[in-house]
Parts: structure tokens; C-alpha cells; sequence
């Protein structure tokens, strides 16, 4: 059900202007300050925004036959395709016959399928296609190489098992379609055969052609999938359509301006680039719009065309119609859907100041109307009922297409803010989750997401949106956001206890009241929740106005509450430590959370005197000693400075430490912080920045994804450092981290979207999440209005990367890898555990998506007995659709199947078996999968298991991210067979939430045994195991030449011998100690090297003390960087020089000539007690051409004065949302 918010609105796309027809001058910057005020007229100029018209047109997205709505000419034909995602799947089964009329067991079958693989399908090896018979792969198709991309061609698959016949025990065969590549793959038709042994005929397959939509029963079951149309255009041909215009107002009419045409193309890779038109829009004969081929256009995927101006795009009194013609000049097949026809529409004139032309001096005329207190409602251009800068922000980035100008969208923030009213006091909850109606249609808009667990709304959440809404109404003085501030403010007392403690989440019940709900993340604490809510709180006090004296005290008194309740749970225990030596004293023993806090206390202070506000700074003094423990490694010493988080790792979200820090400094005026601060800063986060993001690092970099929450972080962090020091470099670094918002990321995508105020979920393994909830749009929006007004920051923001000299990681298990056999996918029957029609034990009818109703679906299975076809358990049931159709085990639960050894597509003796699934923990659970040999007497090996896995909790790991089992022994010779077993024990005490969830398993034989698949400790999850005493010859490709510091990832043994040796003849030898604590993956240092770009050959030698288990080369140049260039044209380079153990910004020839660039050499050794010698260093002889690593110490730098403003901040996958909001794994206990 979709909700309308209770909040007012401010501006969607409806209210977006493309007319901008030139420029605005560098001197806007002043306008939007209020700089300079211009006369202003008596009256106004009637004024309107010009509002878009999607003119209509009936099967323009060729959903019906072309003859429906379109003249024909040619061969032109509608077609429907099953369109499947990364990851995506479709499948269904046929029930086998008796009588001869279709499929019989024991008669040979086989699936062709007509199939576009796109451009961006760069696998080679992996199943397209598929049939089985639920207990063993008759046949599949799963060679790439042969197939041209973009191009429709017939594959038919290939017997696999079983001489591709049907099993006598068998009751249907299973076609299944697949996508396990990175791209796109559209299937056109598919047709099974079959042969009883009188020749081949077809069987009837429902929905073969996709002419209907997937409807999970009748015919296609499916993941990740989609029926998508086109109309297809046979070279020659031509489809058109008359768009009468007339007064009709879904129709183009006289006066419309920008009228523009969009289109969906898949050019064939055959075709040579040109300028062929693919669309056209005439005006009585005169070509007015035309969409043509381009030489950037690219082939072998959809891609969007944009119409080009050939004429006035004006519609004048003489129009009466529009023609849109497609046409295929080409010599091949043109795909084209979407067409869309639009306008723009208008009353008035954006030419504020009547002087015929809308440019910079109607911001000016703007601009002055506003500061001498304008009312007008014409000029409200956000539609808040105010006419304030916000619209002058409007105005600038839409109408006149200035997109130097960040538009602080808020309208999705108020859409899932709802107005509530509780113990008659009107508050304001932000919904936790939102996701699209129809993710291929953004403008149908969102609808609100609850979740099981957590409810609908959090503190967490709220807290972060009054600050939003202070942030906002501090900078444009708009009386909406200081109400919505107000409401939130009394939602975050009302959940505050009389401790001083705070609920977090809150739930409604079957009448629709809401109520606190505690959850595995959530209970009554002092918590993330209660820090937010705490610097929320003291934020918003100093904007209260005196018309809300009373709401004032009452603040007043709340903050004196959180400040008493984090004096009794820090102070009590400050000097003690643990027996690692680590402090006793921080919140929840938690730095991150702890940092959190310290920048609430340092806004509290701010307000306070006296005893209270020495207070506030002896806490911050205790909070951040505490914190600056945990501070490890330099700039050419993993972890590079960073400030950790307790548990050992560090997480991007949330993490702004380094902020903490530099805050404390300032504060208590003690500049050790401030050096630990920027040391991080400097080395540590600039690292990232400029390397490549990652969620988590511990020690090495996990990857993705990327969320607004983590973006924001870097910002936090970086702004605070140039409040605190005034230096620029820290101002550039936050407007680099802020390009991801702009589009600066790994799809190239913006990941706010100014017209529409949703901030994008994030970035995940499978692309983007266009899901836009709580914390993503406060995240963001918070960041955002910070950004705005550092105008070096939001300079670099808005600019664009075009130069880089980043650090590379060579994947060691990849080296020893390349030639050898790839893995062999073998049988492993009905392993996908997600078709109904497979189930014996599902959920109930009615129990749906309510946690507690499966559970006690559940109870009824407390034996031993059949869950899923071939597949045996207790305590399991099979669940429908929570993002994948799955096994759900509880506490005690588990499911095990027994394959046979030896036969065709049967494990065998001396294998090496991986197991590949799917699985999502949620808190409190323990989750063990395991491939285990059993011999003809029953005793058990242990082959493989999950037990490397550090799983999240609420995290789906699937598709390229799913589970992978580390490999133990090999398939012992006496095997009678092989049982793959899930089982699951959980601590949750809420029982119903305490479950595992696995699907889609798959069994493989190992082409490289020495490949082990682990935890995200290791770089891309797996790592190499090599004997002692062995030499392995490899090669491995540097990008960059130059002078490298070099890093080995590897595994820590206990035996003191555990050595190996890496060279490079005539560059490098590096003897790598690998002795230390078992088990722990750590990064150790092996020196540096003179590096030439291109091939480089490396020798391996293992030392005859041990095995080692090497992940990970890390090769990072002494000085990286990236360029980025402003909308004006000059560049900003950011640059990390390991040697001077500096970040430098400036212009390129500043910074390569260190002459006028920003930079402060950052002292080398962290305060804190936090460093730490290195362990398991390695000694390098330098070779030709390479040096001897130096650490370099310099000084500390004085601390400078505040900059431009003083910051304070405060700042898991259901049904394809990919949950992304984060909580930390160190304790179910801290919550998030």
C-alpha cells in the first residue's frame, strides 16, 4: 500500500525545469550567501515553474501488438523476452506422461532456448540452461565462448548425467534458465524435446514464448527476472504514430516548450557506428526532434537515447499535430521500447527580472526579492508555503541548469516522515524502509517498508532527521522544517526512559497503535539510538525559539539526563583495562559507539557552564583517551592509522572516530587527538578514498557494499578536521568523499537524486539498490546541507575524476590458479531448495511473512523426517519468497541429503569439494554447513564446512557473494558416500527470530585444491594453500610503475618456522616471517621496489617449517592519487605520499611540485598507547633498481584556529531489498 506523507511535501519531478539557457557566474556563490541585495521592484512579474507533461501514448512501451496504437510498414513485430538479472533464475517443471502426449521417463530430453547474451556478460563457462528430472542434470548448455554478444542465436543443451535420459523414478523434468554472469540475458523462446526412441517431437511448455506474464504456478517460477518488451524493426522498416495536439491535457499542446523525445535502443554489434535515425518527431512536415545512432553509442545493451533539437521545439498556434516516426536504416534487427514523449508546460515566465532573457540576474533579482521578505506565493518554487533561499536553490540548480548547485531535496524525508500523535502529543516517526512501486519507473514512486523484527520506525532514524531538519532550517530559515524538527524532537523525550536511557524501535499493533519494541539490535540503553538522540537533541536546543520556551526547558533537562546516564557508565571505570591492555571505559567497551557520543557531548558542552559544562569535557577528555587506543599502523604500516573499532576490524558506517577525535582536541586543547586525527585522515582515509572504498577491513578490505551512511562518514570526518585545523586538503577530502553522491562510483551512477530527494540504498555486489530508506536519505541529506556550505568542498563535489594512481591487490590463489582446471559443478539433487512444488514441509497457509506463525509451523517438526524431495530434517520447515524462496532452520534445527561417489557427476575419491549457497543469519544464530564423507561403516569425515565464514547478521549472501566452504580433506578412497548438512543453534532469546536460512546450494569439485574460500579477513575471500618445501613460478601484472611499498596478506601459524620467500629476479626478494597467533589473517609489511608497469615475474618459495596460506600482494605506489575537475575547468589533485607521510591538495603542478599545496606532515607515531610493533615483518634485499623502506617521522603540527563553522554529528535483505542499514557484530548488545 502506498502512504502519502502527513508532513508537507516539497518538490518532486513535476516541478523540474530544464530551460536553463545559460549559466550561472561564479559570483552566485554570493547571491545564495546573501552577499549582495539589488533593488527590488514593486510589484513581481507573474511567475510559474514550468511543470513536465509525459504526453500519452498508448503502447509506446510496446506491451501489445505494434498494430495496437502504430502503423506498420515493413517487417516490424512486437516481442516479449524473460529479462534475467545477475543472479537471476527462472524455472518450471512439466509433469511426465504415460499416454505418449509429453515427457516420459526414461525418454531422452533436451532444452533449446533463443537467447541475447549483452554486451556486459563477460563469463565464459556458466550454465545458461538446464534440464533435470529432480534428481539428476540430464542436459545444460554452459559454454559462453561461443556465443556472440547482442546478437539472438539458438543454443540446445548438452547431455550432462544419466545418457540425458529421465529417471525411472522421476515424476517431471525441471527446465531452468540461468543468469550466474555479471550482465544482462534476455531469453526469447524456449521449446523442450523430447525422444521415446521413434524420433524426436516437442512437448508443450507453458508460457514458452513469455506472452504471459511469470506467475510462479502456472508457468514460470523465477528470481531476479523480469518479461520485458520491444518492438523489434527489421532492417527497412518503419512504425509511426500521429500525437494530435489539441487542449487535451495529457497531450501536447500549443504553447509547450522543450517538447522532447526518450527511447530505449539495443543496437546490434554488427551494426558500424553512425548517424542513422532511430526516431524522429516532425511538426507539419519539419523535423523537430531526432534520435539518431552516435559513434559513443554503445552496442549489445539497452541504452537510452535522447532526442536532439532539428527545430523550435516551441509548439506555436499554427501546430495542430506531432508525427513520431522509428525507422531501421540499418542492415540489422533495431530493438527499441520506452518511447517517451514529453514537454514542459507553464503559465508564466522564469524571467524573474522581465528583461527577456532567464539567466544569472534574475538569481540576483531573486535574491533581493528574498532578503527584503517577499511573500509572493509565485516564487515558491519548493511548494512549502514559504518563500525562503530553498527556492532560490530551486531555481539556480533547475531552472537554470547550474549544476555547480546541490539542490537539498527533501521531499522523500517527508514522505516517510509521518505526523502521529501519542499520549496527545503530536510527534513524527520516519519510516525505516522504503522501496519503489516499480523499480523500472521511479516517478510511480515509494511506498513504506516495515520489517518483522524491528517495526516501523526507529530513534535511530528520527534522531537523524531532526538533525536533517536543523541542519536545513539553520541554513534557509524555513518554518516546515523547524516544525518537523519540533515533532521529532518529542518522538526521541518520549522514548527516552527516566534513566536517562532510550527504546530505539517502535511497532504498531493489529488496531494500529504503536508500541517500544525491543529487538535482537534494540533494547532500553544507552545505545547508537540514545547517542543520536542526544546530539539531536543539542543541536536543535540553541534554534528553539522563544515562542517554544517550554519545549526548551524540557530539553534542557533531557540533555542533563543523557549527560548524567554517560557519566555513570563511563566515569566508574575510567583507568581500568582489560587484560589485552584495552580500556574498560568506553561505552558498551565500543569505540565507535563511543565516538558517536563524544560528538553529542561536544555540542552539549557548548551550551553548558560551570560544573556541567566541565563535566561534558571530562567525559569527552575519558571518551576519547579510550578511543585513541585503538588507533594502529602509518602511513607504510597496516592498517595505515586507522582508528579500529573495538572487535579489531573497522567498519565504514558509523565510523567517524577520527572526527571524535579532532573534536576532543579542540575541546580540551589536548592536540595529541588532533594529531591521531589527522593522521587517520591523512593516510588512512585518504587511502580508501583514493584506492577504493570497502564496508569493512579487518584486515583486509571487504569491498562492497557502499551506503550512504558510510559516504557520509568520510565526509563527517573530513569536515571536522578543517572546523578544527582550518586546513583546505581536509575541506577537498570531504567534497571527494561527497562525489559518490553525484555519481563518482563504481556504476556511474548518482546515488542522490536531486529531483526527486531520494538518496539510492547503496551499492551492492549486484549493482544498485534503489531502494531509498531512513537512514540513506538522512545519511545523506545531513552530509549534504554540511557540504553546502564549505564552498571548496562543494566545488570538488560536483566535479568529475580524471586521473588516478591507486594501490593494486594481486590475488595470490588467482596467480596459482591461472592454466589449471576450473571448478566442475556436480550433482547435487534438488540442491536449490526453493521450488514449492519440491517442498514436503512448508509453512502454513496463512502464517505469510509473520515470524512468529512459522515458527510455530515449525514446532509440529521435532523429528527426524522429510523436509524438502531428497533432503532430511527437524526443526525446518520450507518458506516462501523472503528473498528467495528457502529452508528456514531454528534453533536445533537442520536438513542433510546423501549423494553416492564414483559415478558420472558423482563426487570421487580423492576430490577436493566446495559447497556454494545462499544464506541469511539472523542475530544470535550460529549456522554450520558441512560436506562430510561417510564410509560403509557410518563413521564420518569431515571434508569441507562454513567455519571461515564471519557471517553478518541480516545479511543475504547470495549470488557472487554467496557462502563458499573451506576446504578440509580430500574424498577419503573408502568412501560409501558424501552428506551435505546445514544445521543451525541459536542464543536469540526471542526463539522465532532466532533462524537460518540457506538455498540454492550447489556442490563442486575443486580444479585448484590449493584454492581455500574464507571470510571477507581475506581479499576477495579466498587465499592459497601451499606445501612446505614448494616453489611456485607466476606472473602478476602491475599497472603502475614506479617505487612500491609492498604488503603480503597471509595466514599466522604457531610454528616458528612458518616462512616464505617472494621474489622477483633483478627487482625484489622479500622473506615474509608468517609465526605468530594461529589462525589470524594479518598483513605484514615486505619493503619496497622499484616496479615497471606491465608482466612481472614472482616466485613463490614456501620455507620447509610449514604450509602457508598466502591471500594477498598488495602493491601500493609511494605516492597515489586522483585528479578531479571542477565544472570551471581547474583541477584539484589529492595526493598520498607514503615517504613524507603527507596528504597534499591543490592544483596538479602545486601538488607534484609541492609548491602552494595544502598539506601538514602527520606525526608517525598514533597517540594512545594504540601502536603496536608489526607483526610478522619480512626483511627485504633490494634487487636492481629498488630501495630499502624508511618510515620518515616528522613533527606534530600546531593546531590551527576553527574554521568557516563549528561540527557537531551524529551521525540488514527481504524480498530484493537488500537491506543495507548496518549493525556491529561485536555484540548483539550495542544495536546500531
Amino acid at each position: 500500500m502506498h502512504h502519502s506523507p502527513a508532513a508537507s511535501t516539497a518538490p518532486g519531478a513535476a516541478r523540474h525545469s530544464a530551460r536553463g539557457r545559460s549559466t550561472v557566474s561564479a559570483a552566485l556563490a554570493l547571491v545564495l550567501a546573501g552577499a549582495f541585495v539589488v533593488a527590488a521592484p514593486a510589484t513581481a512579474p507573474a511567475t510559474a515553474v514550468p511543470a513536465p507533461v509525459h504526453y500519452e501514448l498508448p503502447n509506446s512501451d510496446f506491451s501489445a501488438p505494434l498494430e495496437s496504437g502504430w502503423t506498420v510498414e515493413g517487417a516490424a513485430h512486437q516481442e516479449r523476452t524473460l529479462e534475467l538479472a545477475p543472479s537471476g533464475v527462472a524455472y518450471q517443471g512439466v509433469p511426465l506422461t504415460t499416454d505418449g502426449s509429453g515427457a516420459a521417463r526414461g525418454d531422452l530430453v533436451r532444452a533449446e532456448v533463443d537467447v541475447t547474451l549483452h554486451g556486459d556478460v563477460t563469463a565464459d563457462s556458466t550454465v545458461l540452461a538446464r534440464v533435470t528430472d529432480g534428481s539428476a542434470v540430464l542436459s545444460e548448455w554452459s559454454d559462453l565462448t561461443t556465443l556472440p554478444r547482442g546478437q539472438r542465436v539458438t543454443v540446445s543443451t548438452q547431455v550432462v548425467s544419466a545418457g540425458g535420459r529421465i529417471g525411472s523414478a522421476a515424476d517431471a523434468v525441471y527446465i531452468e534458465l540461468h543468469n550466474d554472469t555479471g550482465g544482462t540475458i534476455e531469453f526469447h523462446q524456449v521449446r523442450l524435446w523430447v525422444d521415446s526412441g521413434s524420433g524426436e517431437h516437442p512437448v508443450a511448455l507453458p508460457n514458452a514464448d513469455f506472452a504471459q506474464e511469470l506467475d510462479g504456478s502456472t508457468n514460470w517460477s523465477s528470481a531476479q527476472a523480469r518479461i520485458a518488451s520491444a518492438a523489434v524493426l527489421e532492417p527497412g522498416s518503419v512504425v509511426s504514430r500521429t500525437v494530435p495536439v489539441g487542449s487535451d491535457p495529457t497531450l501536447p499542446m500549443r504553447g509547450d516548450d522543450d517538447v522532447a523525445l526518450t527511447l530505449g535502443a539495443f543496437i546490434d554489434p554488427r551494426t558500424p557506428s553512425g548517424t542513422e535515425t532511430l526516431g524522429e518527431v516532425r511538426n507539419q512536415g519539419a523535423s523537430l526532434l531526432r534520435a539518431a545512432d552516435s559513434a559513443g553509442l554503445a552496442r549489445a545493451s539497452w541504452q537510452d537515447v535522447a532526442a536532439t533539437a532539428s527545430g523550435d521545439t516551441v509548439l506555436d498556434a499554427t501546430t495542430d499535430g506531432l508525427t513520431l516516426e522509428l525507422r531501421n536504416t540499418t542492415a540489422y534487427p533495431v530493438r527499441l521500447r520506452d518511447v517517451r514523449l514529453t514537454g514542459l508546460r507553464s503559465e508564466g515566465s522564469d524571467d524573474l527580472d522581465g528583461n527577456g532573457v532567464v539567466d544569472s540576474a534574475d538569481a540576483s533579482w531573486f535574491s533581493a526579492q528574498i532578503a527584503a521578505g517577499t511573500s509572493d506565493p509565485a516564487l515558491d518554487y519548493d511548494h512549502d508555503g514559504q518563500v525562503t533561499k530553498k527556492d532560490l536553490s530551486f531555481f539556480v540548480r533547475f531552472v537554470l541548469g547550474d549544476t555547480s548547485e546541490v539542490y537539498a531535496n527533501l521531499s522523500h524525508l517527508d514522505f516517510l516522515s509521518e505526523h502521529v500523535e501519542l499520549d496527545g502529543i503530536p510527534m513524527m516517526i520516519v519510516h525505516l524502509y522504503a522501496e519503489p512501486i516499480d523499480r523500472n519507473d521511479l516517478d510511480s514512486g515509494y511506498e513504506w517498508v516495515g520489517d518483522p523484527q524491528e517495526g516501523v520506525s526507529a530513534l535511530d532514524d528520527v534522531a537523524r532527521a531532526v538533525i536533517v531538519y536543523a541542519e536545513h532550517y539553520s541554513t534557509y530559515g524555513d518554518t516546515h522544517s523547524y516544525e518537523q524538527m519540533k515533532r521529532g524532537l518529542e518522538f526521541a523525550m518520549w522514548m527516552q526512559a527516566p534513566n536517562g536511557d532510550f527504546d530505539n524501535f517502535v511497532a504498531r499493533d493489529a488496531d494500529g497503535n504503536l508500541f517500544k519494541k525491543d529487538s535482537a539490535s534494540s533494547q532500553t540503553a544507552f545505545s547508537y539510538w540514545a547517542a543520536r538522540a542526544y546530539e539531536a537533541m543539542a543541536t536543535a536546543l540553541p534554534l528553539i525559539t522563544d515562542a517554544d520556551a517550554e519545549l526548551a526547558d524540557r530539553l534542557t533537562q533531557r540533555l542533563q539526563l543523557c549527560l548524567d546516564r554517560v557519566g555513570q557508565l563511563v566515569s566508574p571505570d575510567y583507568g581500568q583495562h582489560e587484560a589485552d591492555g584495552s580500556p574498560s571505559w568506553l561505552l558498551f567497551d565500543d569505540s565507535w559507539l563511543s565516538a558517536t557520543a563524544v560528538a553529542a557531548l561536544v555540542k552539549h558542552a557548548a551550551l553548558l557552564q560551570g560544573p556541567e559544562h566541565a563535566e561534558a569535557v571530562t567525559l569527552v577528555s575519558e571518551l576519547a583517551e579510550g578511543i585513541a587506543y585503538y588507533q594502529e599502523g602509518d602511513f607504510d604500516r597496516y592498517p595505515l592509522g586507522a582508528v579500529k573499532h573495538s572487535n579489531g576490524n573497522w567498519y565504514e558506517w558509523g565510523s567517524i572516530q577520527t572526527k571524535a577525535l579532532a573534536l576532543a582536541g579542540q575541546l580540551t586543547g589536548h592536540s595529541a587527538w588532533i594529531d591521531a586525527a589527522k593522521l587517520s585522515a591523512d593516510s588512512f582515509l585518504a587511502d580508501l578514498l583514493i584506492s577504493g572504498r570497502s564496508m569493512e577491513i579487518g584486515p583486509n578490505k571487504s569491498g562492497l557494499p557502499e551506503i550512504n551512511y558510510g559516504t557520509a562518514s568520510y565526509v563527517e570526518n573530513y569536515l571536522a578536521l578543517y572546523a578544527v585545523t582550518g586546513e583546505v586538503k581536509y575541506a577537498d577530502m570531504a567534497g571527494v568523499a561527497a562525489t559518490w553522491w553525484m555519481g563518482q562510483n563504481s556504476l556511474g551512477t548518482p546515488m542522490f537524486d536531486q529531483s526527486r530527494g531520494l538518496a539510492f540504498d547503496g551499492i551492492t555486489i549486484d549493482g544498485l539498490n534503489s531502494n531509498s530508506g531512513a537512514e540513506s536519505v538522512d545519511e545523506a541529506l545531513r552530509a549534504i546541507l554540511r557540504v553546502q556550505r564549505v564552498p571548496e568542498a562543494l566545488a570538488v563535489m560536483t566535479a568529475t575524476k580524471v586521473e588516478e594512481r591507486t594501490a593494486t591487490t594481486v590475488e595470490i590463489e588467482d596467480l596459482i590458479a591461472e592454466g589449471r582446471p576450473a571448478d566442475e559443478l556436480l550433482d547435487l539433487p534438488d540442491g536449490g531448495l526453493n521450488d514449492p512444488a519440491r517442498a514436503v514441509v512448508t509453512q502454513g497457509a496463512g502464517s505469510g511473512v509473520d515470524e512468529l506463525a512459522v515458527y510455530q509451523d515449525s514446532l509440529a517438526i521435532d523429528s527426524t523426517q522429510p523436509i524438502y524431495q531428497n533432503w532430511q530434517g527437524s526443526n525446518a520447515l520450507f518458506v516462501s519468497g523472503s528473498g528467495y524462496n528457502n529452508i528456514r532452520l531454528f534453533d536445533g534445527g537442520s536438513i542433510e541429503t546423501r549423494i553416492g561417489v564414483g559415478a558420472p557427476g558423482q563426487p570421487h575419491p580423492g576430490d577436493a569439494l566446495m559447497l556454494d549457497f545462499a544464506a541469511l543469519l539472523q542475530f544470535g544464530t550460529d549456522l554450520d554447513a558441512e560436506v562430510i564423507s561417510v564410509d560403509a561403516g557410518g563413521s564420518e569425515t569431515l571434508l569441507a564446512d562454513d567455519s571461515g565464514f564471519g557471517y553478518n547478521p541480516r545479511t543475504w549472501y547470495s549470488g557472487a557473494g554467496s557462502v563458499r566452504t573451506t576446504l578440509i580433506d580430500a574424498v577419503p578412497d573408502d568412501s560409501a558416500g558424501i552428506i551435505v548438512r546445514f544445521s543451525n543453534s541459536s542464543t536469540n532469546p526471542v526463539a522465532h527470530e532466532g533462524y537460518a536460512t540457506v538455498t540454492l546450494a550447489s556442490l563442486h569439485r575443486l580444479g585448484v585444491p590449493e584454492i581455500r574460500y574464507g571470510s571477507s579477513a581475506f581479499s576477495n575471500r579466498s587465499y592459497a594453500h601451499l606445501d612446505a618445501g614448494t616453489t611456485d613460478h607466476v606472473e602478476f601484472d602491475s599497472p603502475t610503475s614506479g617505487d612500491h611499498l609492498l604488503f603480503l596478506s597471509a595466514i599466522e601459524r604457531q610454528d616458528a618456522g612458518a616462512a616464505a620467500t617472494l621474489s622477483s629476479p633483478g627487482v625484489f626478494t622479500a622473506d615474509a616471517v608468517l609465526s605468530g597467533t594461529e589462525g589470524t589473517v594479518s598483513i605484514r609489511g615486505l619493503g619496497r621496489a622499484d616496479l615497471d608497469a606491465g608482466s612481472v615475474p614472482l616466485d613463490i618459495t614456501v620455507g620447509a617449517g610449514g604450509a602457508a596460506d598466502l591471500d594477498a600482494l598488495i602493491l601500493y605506489p609511494v605516492e597515489s592519487y586522483a585528479v578531479y575537475r571542477l565544472l570551471d575547468g581547474r583541477e584539484v589533485m589529492v595526493l598520498r605520499d607514503a615517504d613524507a607521510h603527507a596528504l597534499y591538495s591543490g592544483t596538479p603542478e602545486e601538488v607534484r611540485n609541492r609548491s602552494g599545496a595544502t598539506e601538514e606532515p602527520t606525526t608517525s607515531a598514533p597517540p594512545g598507547g594504540g601502536s603496536e610493533p608489526e607483526r610478522g615483518a619480512g626483511t627485504t634485499t633490494a634487487g636492481a633498481g629498488s630501495a630499502q623502506l624508511a618510515a620518515t617521522g616528522t613533527s606534530p603540527s600546531p593546531l590551527l584556529p576553527l574554521g568557516l563553522f563549528a561540527l557537531a554529528l551524529g551521525a540488514l535483505l527481504a524480498a530484493w531489498r537488500v537491506r543495507l542499514r548496518r549493525r556491529p557484530t561485536s555484540a548483539d548488545r550495542l544495536g546500531a
